[in-house]
């Protein structure tokens, strides 16, 4: 497995019923619509929890504590204003 970390987008094209994808350093592979929208489902998903995890490790590096921290652990609610 290339277990280098890309920062290009993959190419992604339809062609003959098959989805069709090709990204950096030769990386090619043919999946079915049905694979091709799951693994695109998961891959929004775990995109988010990557950018959660970045920025938890910022405001580690930055020293801001955590939502967790600030509050003991427990749940922030946030309620709009009422006018």
């Amino acid at each position: 497995m290339d277990s280098r970390l890309h920062d290009e987008p993959s190419d992604v094209v339809a062609d003959r019923g098959e989805v069709q994808v090709s990204g950096p350093n030769g990386i090619a592979m043919s999946l079915t619509a049905d694979a091709a929208e799951e693994t695109g489902g998961r891959l929004i998903e775990a995109a988010g929890e990557a950018r959660k995890q970045l920025a938890k490790q910022v405001r580690k590096e930055s020293g801001f504590a955590s939502d967790d921290q600030r509050t003991g652990g427990a749940p922030v609610i946030k309620h709009d204003q009422d006018s």
